[in-house]
């Protein structure tokens, strides 16, 4: 049943969106402890629609700031260089696909699953002491993307898919070998590397659910993706049917230099009422 010569299928759909200049040249910036605000601010005016964005949101009420924001210099000076990143890259990312819809697939349940995802990535970087927070963030955001082109770019097979999954007898990743050839990490990693995203990054997404086959160079970041999919499924304030019946292990807990499940339980138990607050702020990003 697989679909025949998957991979170029994916990184030649025609009417898919390009990703945002914009994006790309954040998701790079990030990697540069030196960055200047004045050189960030120069590349999101470069985008009309992600200015006027970063404006919406620094003046909403999520960050409560007594004074009007008017410029991205000032949103700048005002959220930190750490949040209008994390502002610039979701609203840049998921005003590029939330217009999608699907008779079939609850695209808003993926999207919150992503929001969550954000969030719970970020708060475990920092817990294992990741370097890259920002790029945690990204990752958390984008780990799926290859579940929204399957439902939206392989209708025919993603309505099997459905129907298989909701037998409850086999787990949404050997379904998806069997209908599609591939699992969606290895799919969203194939439409990343199309994107030109960081290698590192695609790595991570493709083993985000086996993070041990993962290179040195990007096993850490997977290992996050794959835990925050744990947590999100088990603690998360929203919940996303499809990958509910995966199985998660403790195997991989040794790149993070953890020896229980408790430990990464916690994360979420520690900062619940933090994610959650911040869960439920988040819409505004995306409105």
């Amino acid at each position: 049943m697989a679909i025949n010569d998957l991979e170029n299928k994916v990184k030649n759909i025609i009417n898919l969106p390009s990703l945002p200049s914009t994006m790309l040249e954040i998701i790079k910036m990030t990697d540069d402890f030196n960055i200047k605000v004045q050189s960030l601010s120069e590349v999101i005016l470069k985008d009309q629609t992600v200015a006027s964005k970063l404006i919406k949101v620094a003046n909403s009420p999520y960050f409560s700031y007594s004074k009007s924001i008017s410029t991205v210099d000032f949103a700048i000076t005002v959220l930190g260089l750490k949040t209008v990143k994390e502002i610039v890259l979701s609203a840049s990312y998921i005003g590029n696909f939330k217009n999608y819809k699907s008779s079939i697939f609850n695209t808003k349940a993926f999207w919150d699953h992503s929001i969550i995802s954000t969030i719970m990535c970020r708060e475990l970087s920092k817990v294992i002491k990741y370097s890259l927070i920002e790029e945690s963030f990204v990752a958390g955001l984008i780990h799926d993307i290859g579940i929204f082109i399957m439902s939206q770019f392989f209708e025919k097979e993603f309505k099997i898919l459905i129907t298989e999954i909701e037998k409850g007898e086999k787990d949404i990743l050997s379904l998806e070998e069997e209908i599609y050839g591939a699992n969606h990490a290895l799919v969203g990693s194939w439409l990343l590397e199309k994107w030109n995203f960081p290698k590192h990054l695609v790595e991570a997404i493709q083993f985000h659910h086996n993070p041990s086959a993962a290179s040195n160079n990007s096993k850490k970041l997977s290992a996050l993706i794959y835990y925050t999919e744990y947590l999100t499924i088990v603690h998360g304030p929203s919940v996303f049917d499809l990958e509910k019946t995966l199985p998660f292990t403790d195997k991989h807990l040794n790149i993070f230099d953890f020896s229980n499940m408790e430990q990464i339980d916690n994360v979420f138990l520690v900062h619940q009422e933090h994610i959650e607050k911040e869960f439920e702020n988040m819409s505004v990003f995306f409105s």
